[in-house]
This record gives C-alpha cells, structure tokens and sequence, in this order.
C-alpha cells in the first residue's frame, strides 16, 4: 500500500515537472513576446501614476493616496487573472490545438489536471507582478515589508480561489469550446464592483452588496491593509475575514469545479466532442 502511494506521488511529481516544462519553453520560445506581455501591464502603473496626480482623493476611503491604491489594484488584477481569463485562454487553446486527449492518456487523475496546466501560468503572472512592485517603488510607493509573509499568504488564498472559478469556466468551455458566459460575468464583475480601481464605498448600496461574493475585493482590501502605510483606516474587512473568506471560496469552489471539469471531460470523451473541429 506505502510502496503504491509513494509511486502514484513519484508520477504526479514527474508529471507535474513536464507540464512546467512545457507551459516555460512554449512562453520563452518567443521572449519578445514574452517581454511585451509583461511590459504591457507596466504602461498601466504609468498611467495611474499620472491619474493620480490630478485626482484628489480621501484617505478614509482611498489608503496610500490613489497611486499606491490603483498599484495594488493592478497587481491584484493581473496575478488572480492567471486562473481565470489566461487559464480559461489555455485550455481553448488546448481544444483548439488538438491536444487534450494526448493529456488525458497522461499517468495523472484527471481532477489534477488544472493545476497541472496552472503551474506556468501563475509564475508567468507573479514576474509581471514583481515587475509592477519595483516599478511602483522606482515612482515613489512605499510598502509596508514587516507583514509580507500574510501578504504572500492573501495573495496565494486569492489566487487559489479565482483559479477555482477559472476550474468551473472551463468546464463549461470544454463542451461548449466558446468563450463562456461564467468567466465573462465573473471578469466585468470583479473589475467594476471589487474595489480595484474605485473605492467599493462609493458604490450604490446594491453595487456594495455584489463586492462580497468576489473573491478579488478580499484579496485587495486585505494586501491593502497589509502593504500600505494607514490601509486599515480604508478597510472594509479584516485581514483574518479575508483569509477566511478566500479559504473558503477556495474548498467550494474546488469541490464544484473539478468536480464539473472530470464529468465534461467524460462526458466529452464518450460524445467524442474533445477536439474543435
């Protein structure tokens, strides 16, 4: 029994290093390509850090002055976006190319399989993340550094939790093989109504109501408090229901989408629809 299990995590651990393998040699085969998607998220820090000399705004709403405010809110944006919209873009591509049913036949339950395609996704997103860091910092963002291991902690819970979401999306697309409504809603949602950008309390009241069942506005209210001088005094949460909330996003959003993801995989396979054609 000891010597099964240990052979089973020995091919899920090789697998899993392929599949990294092939997620990094894919990207840095083109590395200007790769470099303009990074830099591309760059032109945003600029951008607000020029919005934000001409927008006055409130400390008690709007921590750190509205450049540290939209650098974290572009950070957010980009790292959980790994699991939904870059995600969601693999897996079509996948159908698209044909390749699904070659990673089906891989020594790998099938449930694992996401994460399997999400390990360069998100290290991909967090360079571009530390990117916008040190480029925030290099025009004047001073962070908080004595709490980042809660930070780091946050920011994984949140990208565990979109990358759920992004689980659930797919599994619609694997049968549908078009963009799919789920990760369209979630996407507008999440960039209107979480915080990101604009302040959730000046929101209609409704629009407020909306913010609490995305996981994003628990990610940046919570890296906020963590990373900016005076966070708290704009705080809608605390960084513990942050933690708790994301967590359990996290254990029922898993628990319906790979569940969903392994029956449209069976179910596709036996309609004989894996492929696009």
């Amino acid at each position: 029994m000891t010597a099964t299990v240990i052979d089973r995590t020995r091919a899920v651990g090789r697998s899993a290093r392929a599949f990294y393998a092939i997620g990094k040699s894919d990207a840095l085969a083109y590395p200007l390509a790769f470099g303009l998607s990074v830099f591309s998220r760059l032109t945003n820090v600029f951008l607000y850090y020029f919005v934000a000399r001409i927008v006055t705004t409130d400390e008690s709403v709007v921590a750190g002055g509205y450049f540290a405010f939209s650098v974290i809110g572009t950070l957010v944006l980009w790292v959980l976006g790994a699991g939904l919209e870059v995600f969601g873009s693999f897996v079509q591509r996948t159908i698209d190319q044909g390749h699904l049913e070659l990673y089906l036949v891989q020594p790998v339950a099938w449930p694992l399989l996401p994460f399997l395609w999400f390990q360069w996704l998100v290290v991909e997103r967090l360079v571009a993340g530390v990117a916008t860091i040190a480029v925030a910092y290099g025009l004047g963002v001073r962070f908080e550094t004595d709490r980042l291991p809660m930070a780091i902690l946050v920011l994984a819970l949140g990208i565990a939790a979109t990358h759920a979401i992004g689980v659930i999306a797919s599994s619609v697309r694997l049968l549908s093989k078009r963009a799919d409504p789920v990760l369209l809603a979630y996407t507008v949602a999440s960039t209107v109504f979480s915080g990101l950008f604009v302040p959730v309390q000046v929101l209609p009241g409704f629009l407020q109501a909306v913010s609490w069942v995305i996981p994003h506005t628990y990610a940046v209210d919570a890296l906020r408090q963590l990373l900016l001088e005076g966070g708290e005094a704009s705080s809608r949460v605390t960084v513990l229901e942050a933690v708790l909330a994301l967590s359990a996003f996290s254990v029922v959003a898993y628990a319906v989408g790979l569940g969903l993801f392994n029956r449209s995989l069976h179910y596709a396979r036996q309609r004989g629809i894996l492929g696009s054609y």
